[in-house]
């Protein structure tokens, strides 16, 4: 059984079922993953309820249908640990190559997304020393080789606090934009309805794999709206981003602000410019 299910007897039926000795285990490696998008944490966050696990396969959750409560293409086979949306977006994060510093290394805010408006190359992050406090800056990489004029250098905190004011502006307009569009969308519940009505012909033999296969992907097609990255922000820090943003650590800032920025582009005068990615 995958991690969080065991089997049991529902009904005098032998079934899939919750393991509660590790769901609030399992919980934890997705609440932590879908907050840092860090393999890292999320063993912590096993290891904080009792679990011991290997990273290849957390990363294996990430991909397994089951915690959506899907199985061999049956939908609602067993009880699921995220709603379809959420393991979608999950499962999004665990394909892509994010930048994780080493632990022996301090993590920059802004890292992998700050670019040079000069040459286009990546300003890469550095701290300094100074009366005791560390300040972090931005560097074109390509000045410290001769190919780049842009020489000086932009603290993070200048970046920081021009997203933060940046982005609820942002966030507020295109919530404005969405509104009445959402309030135009029909009722799901009949939908959802017809799949259950679907799986229960299946399941007791009435229509064929293929003809299940083809009409389930239909109504599925009707009912999944894409996920509006307009949450993406929000869903990093699930307490009030501004409340849990102060307390946030700078691998978690990253991962937040990766999820709403597509790049930030800096000149010589270390005027900032910034692009969000497309809302959906």
């Amino acid at each position: 059984m995958p991690l969080g299910y065991t089997t049991g007897t529902v009904n005098g039926e032998k079934r899939v079922i919750i393991d509660e000795t590790q769901r609030d285990a399992v919980n934890a490696i997705f609440d932590a993953y879908e907050r840092t998008q860090s393999i890292g944490a999320a063993l912590k966050a096993a290891m904080s309820h009792g679990v011991h696990t290997w990273d290849k396969s957390v990363r294996k959750m990430f991909q397994n249908t089951i915690y959506k409560g899907e199985f061999h293409d049956v939908a609602e086979y067993c009880e699921p640990y995220l709603t379809p949306e959420r393991w979608e977006r999950i499962r999004q994060m665990s394909e892509q190559r994010h930048y994780t510093p080493p632990a022996h290394k301090r993590g920059y805010i802004f890292s992998t997304l700050v670019r040079c408006a000069d040459c286009g190359g990546s300003m890469v992050g550095k701290t300094n020393t100074l009366h005791g406090k560390e300040y972090s800056y931005y560097a074109c990489k390509r000045s410290s080789v001769g190919t780049c004029s842009h020489r000086k250098l932009c603290p993070e905190k200048v970046i920081e606090d021009k997203l933060i004011a940046s982005v609820d502006e942002v966030l507020s307009e295109f919530t404005a934009e969405v509104k009445p569009k959402r309030q135009k969308q029909k009722n799901l519940a009949p939908i959802r309805a017809k799949l259950n009505r679907l799986k229960e012909l299946y399941i007791d033999g009435d229509i064929s794999k293929e003809d299940y296969t083809k009409r389930k992907e239909a109504l599925e097609a009707e009912l999944n709206a894409p996920v509006q990255r307009s949450e993406a922000f929000r869903n990093a820090f699930p307490d009030g981003w501004q409340k849990y943003y102060d307390e946030a650590p700078n691998t978690a800032k990253n991962a937040a602000w990766r999820s709403v920025v597509r790049q930030i582009t800096v000149d010589a005068e270390n005027n900032i410019a910034v692009e969000f990615l497309p809302f959906q």
